[in-house]
This record gives C-alpha cells, sequence and structure tokens, in this order.
C-alpha cells in the first residue's frame, strides 16, 4: 500500500524553520511527548495530555493548516508537540518495532 501526504508551502516551510531552529532537541526527546494508552482513544498514539491522535495532527497538516494555525486553535499545544507527530510518523514508517503491544 503507498500513500503520500503532500503539505503546503507554508506548512512546510514552518516545519523547515523550526527543524533548523531546534536541532538540539533530539528525536527521542520529542517521542516522549506521545502516549499509548489503549484507555485512551483506542490505543492509538495522542499528544499526552490530549485526545488529540497523531493522525488527526497529520491530517490537519496534509490538509494545509500550519503549525501556527493549528497552535492558534489549540493553544495548549505546543510546537513540539507537532513536531513529536512528526517524529512518530517518521518512526513509524521506518520502523514497526517500536509500537508496543497489548493484550
Amino acid at each position: 500500500m503507498k500513500f503520500t501526504l503532500e503539505f503546503s508551502p507554508k506548512a512546510i516551510d514552518e516545519i523547515q524553520e523550526l527543524k533548523n531552529k531546534d536541532k538540539k532537541m533530539k528525536t527521542n526527546s520529542l517521542l516522549t511527548r506521545i502516549a499509548i494508552d489503549p484507555q485512551v482513544m483506542a490505543g492509538q498514539p495522542v499528544i499526552k495530555g490530549t485526545r488529540l491522535t497523531v493522525p488527526f495532527i497529520l491530517g490537519l497538516l496534509a490538509q494545509g493548516m500550519s503549525i501556527q494555525d493549528i497552535l492558534q486553535e489549540y493553544n495548549k499545544l505546543a510546537k513540539e508537540d507537532i513536531l513529536a507527530c512528526l517524529a512518530f510518523a517518521q518512526n513509524a514508517l521506518t520502523d514497526n518495532t517500536f509500537l508496543p503491544l497489548f493484550s
């Protein structure tokens, strides 16, 4: 199965700008902002302390919302939360061994 996410030029510029500014923030540090709990949103990955799922945030970006737009709409989020969603997606696409198994 092949799929493609398309982001607006504004979102791409913002992502690149944040990436350049936050080079010191490691991917593992970002991933601590993501939680997977079978009791929350049926086990989908969410931004900790919220019910906002990683796929939902990625969908907003793919629909053309900028990071700033998302932060204005969900004012309790930080830029790093959005970057954590992107880092989680990147890891999920390149390595499927980090996802926990639930019984």
